[in-house]
């Protein structure tokens, strides 16, 4: 199979995707830009980027980003989020044709970044959750990511079609975690926020 048919392919299959999980109420609205000053002392920020990847479906495909069993984010390519949370700890679950989950121990008054990789394939897409430390590989890539994006927020009145798509993926996912497996090297650490 020649490589421009299995791109065209996997465009298609991605669209079709993307155009089926829209039968639904929209779930998140673009808002405007937000302004990211101090943060306040009795909560942890974190900001959630999905870079756009040009050239793929992968763009036109959700992602749905949770707090355990709490939804937080909905998100396609070239878009971000922010959330305020507790501090403390938390696991972070991204779905897409997989469930991805990372645990996150946020200190107060400290922001976090956090990206999330989108992969399309022709029989599916998958997602992984990676925490963005300083000075790490992508650290320099962040600003480029957030500046290229558009900001999102959940439209709180329709969560609950979120919750009946994918809640029981979530639990499955967070039931399956493993502390101790692969993910544990990509835990979001406290010294991690700024």
């Amino acid at each position: 199979m020649k490589k421009t048919t299995l791109l065209v392919l996997v465009v298609l299959s991605s669209l079709l995707f993307a155009l089926l999980l829209k039968c639904g109420p929209p779930v998140s609205r673009v808002v405007a830009r937000p302004t990211l000053g101090a943060v306040n002392s009795g909560t942890a920020r974190v900001v959630f980027v999905r870079p756009g990847r040009a050239g793929t479906g992968a763009n036109s495909a959700p992602v749905s980003v949770w707090d355990g069993e709490n939804p937080i984010g909905n998100v396609f390519g070239s878009q971000a989020f922010v959330v305020n949370l507790c501090p403390g700890y938390h696991r972070f679950v991204a779905t897409a044709d997989n469930t991805d989950v990372v645990e996150a121990e946020l200190a107060a008054g400290k922001q976090y970044y956090v990206y999330l990789w989108h992969t399309s394939f022709m029989v599916g897409a998958t997602v992984n959750i990676n925490p963005l430390p300083p000075n790490s590989k992508h650290w320099n890539d962040k600003d480029k990511w957030l500046e290229r994006s558009k900001y999102v927020e959940l439209i709180e009145e329709n969560k609950h079609a979120l919750i009946q798509r994918y809640l029981q993926r979530v639990k499955d996912g967070l039931a399956k975690f493993d502390p101790n497996g692969e993910n544990a090297k990509r835990r979001i650490e406290a010294n991690y926020g700024i």
